[in-house]
């Protein structure tokens, strides 16, 4: 069997175990992180006279992706583990930013805000 032949079943083989995985392809970009902020809320709930309270954190993102100015938020207890003024690799889709940490997870930030640059 040739060489290519077998590059292209290979290359086959790959892509359907990585859509039967489901691994989805996206548009990823390289940006730069310019901010990272926390929005910390507390929850105040009552069930039968005992009264719970918890800490939510939301974190926002702000990431320049060249043409425009993304700010993603996301619930969490931690940040993500970035640089500030680093590259970072993002891909939009829809209302979301997923974001690459230095481990390589794909993160979920919903779409908050988007500024335009003018020039």
């Amino acid at each position: 069997m040739a060489v290519t032949t077998r590059r292209s079943l290979f290359a086959l083989a790959l892509s359907l175990v990585a859509a039967s995985a489901g691994i989805k392809e996206r548009a990823w970009q390289t940006g730069t992180l310019l901010d990272v902020s926390v929005n910390s809320v507390a929850s105040v709930q009552g069930v039968n006279g005992i009264i719970n309270t918890a800490r939510v954190n939301f974190w926002s993102y702000t990431l320049d992706a060249g043409d425009r100015v993304y700010v993603g938020e996301r619930r969490s207890r931690k940040p993500v583990q970035l640089e500030i003024n680093g590259p970072i690799q993002f891909a939009v889709e829809k209302d979301h930013i997923f974001i690459l940490d230095h481990e390589r997870r794909e993160l979920r930030l919903n779409i908050i805000k988007t500024t335009l640059k003018t020039r």
